[in-house]
């Protein structure tokens, strides 16, 4: 008598093959997903880099006075006008007083001008659009906050000037 034992055998072999057809189908779900994640990884950071860019050239005051609060509501053809109060300052005599400093000493010198300058400006709800040379261009949502402004980089200057002077004649 002779017993056939073929049909365990073929389950077994269709289960095997189920279980090995789920893997590798969990391995090819795993590779599409993580090339999606990477994909998605890299258009996340180019956005952040995009948005960076544009915040160099348009600031969020700006955007804030054009009614919007982001670089992406804004669509071609929209537009806003806004009365906006501008001052431009830059400094009397730069050439003159530049050509007797060394590199060093006029780069820390207009560092701290700006700076300070540019503190004056925020502190007066303004900011600072352009650095042009030795000049800055200052916007503000309201005239009297841009009269603030020259008013208290005046101040700022006399302040500046005299710790120059205090300086010099301490060395």
């Amino acid at each position: 008598r002779i017993i056939v034992v073929a049909e365990p055998i073929d389950e077994y072999a269709k289960l095997a093959s189920a279980v090995a057809a789920c893997i590798v189908a969990t391995i090819v779900a795993m590779a599409v997903q993580t090339k999606a994640q990477r994909r998605m990884q890299a258009a996340i950071a180019d956005s952040m880099m995009l948005t960076s860019a544009v915040r160099r050239f348009v600031p969020k005051h700006q955007l804030r006075i054009m009614g919007v609060r982001s670089i992406t509501e804004v669509v071609p053809g929209d537009h806003t006008e806004v009365s906006q109060s501008m001052l431009f300052s830059d400094i009397r005599n730069f050439t003159t007083i530049s050509s007797k400093m060394t590199n060093e000493e006029l780069f820390k010198w207009l560092q701290q001008y700006f700076g300070t300058m540019t503190g004056v400006t925020e502190s007066n709800h303004g900011f600072v659009d352009k650095f042009i040379g030795d000049a800055l261009f200052c916007v503000f949502a309201a005239p009297r906050n841009a009269v603030e402004c020259a008013i208290g980089m005046h101040c700022a200057t006399e302040q500046l000037n005299a710790g120059i002077v205090a300086a010099r004649s301490n060395d």
